[in-house]
Order: structure tokens, then sequence, then C-alpha cells
């Protein structure tokens, strides 16, 4: 279990990932759960506070899952072929090189949040969490990874938490240009980048890389695209529930908005079927 306060804008929340029960905590609007289902566990349903049912929203996603306890061999045929073409092809070809910081300064987390945030606003993402990410590193489970250009530029990066014997993708970003011939070579550095990342976990011996979540259900080509991209990897397509509680006023009021925000989405249907 891995447990981390930060603020969101005003609110004061805390994160639980891998959480064993929902727990009553002082000083804070709203509280994140999160759980991975895992090949070797049974589909339970989430702990829950059965007296406040309301303060709680609930959502059954999926995620991906990477054995790492495989062979090295074995991990690197299960992905697509064009991948592995292109992994391979950034790895000997492209003038790149693979950075990666075990317990980055507050200097590279800014500077990670400042390539990060110019790829989310294109993206219409939230931004990255700088009090989150410090909160992390502060418990040393934050690796910063990262590629760059024969004339250092970033071209994409990833951040993973550690929890449970796995790593975990919490953000990641590539940079944005115009030319045609960058755009393919940030494509194949990307996916160079989570093999050096694979590699580097199975390495430290941790058994399983999650790809940090799937869309349920796909409304757009952008996410067919980003579902499409981590399936290229093979792996273990696995359920994971995710938890917000309101512990505050302020938090159901959160909570009631958010609700609304996403009664219609997928991953809520799933947990309704559930409850």
């Amino acid at each position: 279990m891995l447990r981390v306060r930060y603020k969101r804008g005003f609110l004061r929340v805390l994160e639980v990932m891998e959480y064993e029960q929902m727990e009553k905590a002082t000083s804070i609007d709203l509280a994140f759960y999160s759980k991975v289902v895992y090949p070797f566990e049974h589909q339970n349903m989430p702990l829950r506070d059965r007296e406040g049912r309301s303060q709680v929203v609930v959502q059954h996603c999926k995620t991906l899952l990477i054995d790492l306890r495989e062979t090295e061999e074995a991990i690197f045929q299960a992905i697509h072929k064009n991948t592995r073409y292109k992994i391979n092809r950034a790895r000997k070809r492209d003038l790149i090189s693979y950075y990666e910081v075990e317990s980055p300064t507050d200097a590279d987390l800014h500077r990670f949040c400042t390539f990060y945030n110019s790829f989310a606003k294109q993206k219409k993402i939230p931004p990255a969490n700088i009090d989150k990410l410090q909160g992390l590193r502060d418990q040393q489970s934050i690796i910063l990874t990262y590629i760059t250009d024969e004339d250092d530029r970033m071209l994409c990066c990833h951040i993973h938490y550690l929890v449970k014997e796995s790593a975990v993708l919490l953000y990641s970003a590539s940079g944005r240009f115009d030319n045609a011939e960058m755009r393919n070579i940030i494509g194949r550095a990307n996916r160079y980048l989570h093999w050096r990342d694979m590699l580097s976990f199975k390495a430290k011996g941790i058994d399983w890389y999650n790809f940090g979540g799937l869309f349920v259900d796909p409304s757009s080509s952008e996410t067919s695209s980003i579902n499409r991209f981590k399936k290229e990897f093979g792996g273990i397509e696995v359920n994971e529930w995710k938890l917000l509680h309101a512990q505050s006023f302020l938090g159901r009021l959160v909570a009631f908005a958010y609700r609304m925000k996403i009664c219609k989405r997928p991953e809520y249907v799933r947990a309704k079927m559930v409850f």
C-alpha cells in the first residue's frame, strides 16, 4: 500500500494505491483509493463504507499488465512485430539517449512538469501535480525516465510509482513537433522508452509493469489510439477498482458534481452493475 497527501487546487486530498480498507482521515476533503485485481487474485468487490454509500463514487476500470517475471526474450516476443521493429530501430539507428532518475530532485520534477504541462495543455488533460510528485518522491516511490536526442532535447518522458511489486505509469508525455520526421522519431523513442523501463524494472526485481489504465469503451479515435498503442506491448488485461470518498462538506459537493459528470461513462456503469 502507498499513501500520499497533496493539494489539488483548494482541495485537501489523500490518495491510497493498492488499499486494503477505506479509512477516515483527518484534515482532508477527498480520499482516492485504487486497487488492481491481479491475475492470481479473486475478483473481489471493493471495500466500501456501507453507512455512507452516497459519499463514495465507485468506478470499475481496466488496466494492462506486463509480467516481468517472464524472460526478456519472452516479453519482447509478445510485443507486436511492428513495435519490435520500431524499438530496434530506435536503439540502433536513432541518435537518442535513455536516462533514469531514481530519486528526482525538485529541479528534476519542475523540469518534468514544465514538459508534461505543455503536452497536457495541447491534449486538454489535467496538468501534473507537483505536490503529489514531491510527496511520492519523499517516500522513494517514484522513478523518472526520459529520452533525449543528440541536441539534448527531451523527446518523451515517464513517471512511474512503485507499489505492491509493480511499477505503475503515472504520467507520460511526448514532445510536440511540426516536423514529420521528428514525430516519427518521437513515436519510436516513446516505444523504446517503455521497453527500457520494462528492462530496468525487471532488473530491480519488480514483477509487473502497469500501463496505468485502459479506456473501457474508447469513444473517440484518440482514446482508441491510446488503447491500441498500449496493447502493442502484449500483456494481460485486468480490472481495477477506483473509489472517491468524500470526507468533508466541500468533498461531498465535489463528489456529487463528479458523479454527475461521469454517470454515463462505462467505468461508472460497470460499477453500478456490481452494486
